[in-house]
């Protein structure tokens, strides 16, 4: 790596145990955002949630989970980013 790098890796603002239990967390809203958007399809008898990415069943499916885990994402760095 050069010397002259001006990025510095040294600083993280979560501790690992908090970052253990914010992947963990990240994992289980995921797929429960999948599984929530697929139960809605499947009450709603729909294929696809959309026409704007086709082939990838609708723009729906490729954000579900985002849907989920960005709130989770927030107010876990909200309450413990900075104790």
């Amino acid at each position: 790596m050069s010397s002259n790098c001006s990025v510095n890796y040294d600083y993280v603002a979560i501790s690992g145990g908090k970052a253990f239990i914010l992947a963990l967390a990240i994992g289980i809203f995921a797929e429960l955002g999948d599984l929530v958007e697929s139960k809605i399809k499947r009450e709603l008898e729909v294929k696809d949630s959309g026409n704007l990415l086709l082939g990838h069943g609708g723009f729906l499916d490729r954000f579900d989970s985002a849907l989920f885990v960005l709130p989770i994402v927030y107010y876990f760095y909200e309450i413990h980013a900075y104790l």
